[in-house]
């Protein structure tokens, strides 16, 4: 019995959100998704830590420019919360990347999009998690 994929996405303009949580709930993942990084880290706990040993999701895909902690800041902020997803696990997006920006959020592992989304590189970037999960298990 295969265990089910986990995804959260967190986005603020409600459309991007539930465009990516249609989007994964096809590729077959159970999605939680969250207007602001502060409602997920909400989520976890109460002081918001992950008390996890493993990752709890198997994606975390975010937008950059957000109101209160943005994408950028979260990344910076996950390892401390004690995050044990891996770089190649996360994504963030932005219709808007600085260069600065871009170039921050490559340095902490985290794979780049633009938006409006590539839907094509989305799959690609999906495709390859899932073939070396199955490399992985054997």
């Amino acid at each position: 019995m295969q265990v089910a994929r986990k995804a959260v996405v967190v986005d603020d303009m409600d459309f991007c959100r539930a465009f990516l949580t249609d989007y994964l709930t096809e590729q077959s993942y159970q999605v939680m998704s969250f207007p602001s990084a502060t409602d997920f880290i909400a989520h976890c706990t109460v002081d918001g830590r992950c008390l996890c040993s493993e990752p709890c999701v198997d994606l975390l895909l975010l937008d950059n420019k957000m109101p209160g902690l943005s994408g950028l800041d979260f990344l910076k902020k996950r390892s401390d919360l004690g995050c044990k997803l891996k770089s190649e696990q996360l994504a963030m997006f932005s219709g808007s990347w600085t260069k600065k920006e871009k170039q921050q959020a490559e340095n902490l592992g985290c794979l780049t999009f633009p938006k409006p989304y590539d839907v094509s590189a989305m799959d690609s970037w999906l495709e390859g998690l899932e073939m070396k999960n199955r490399v992985c298990a054997k």
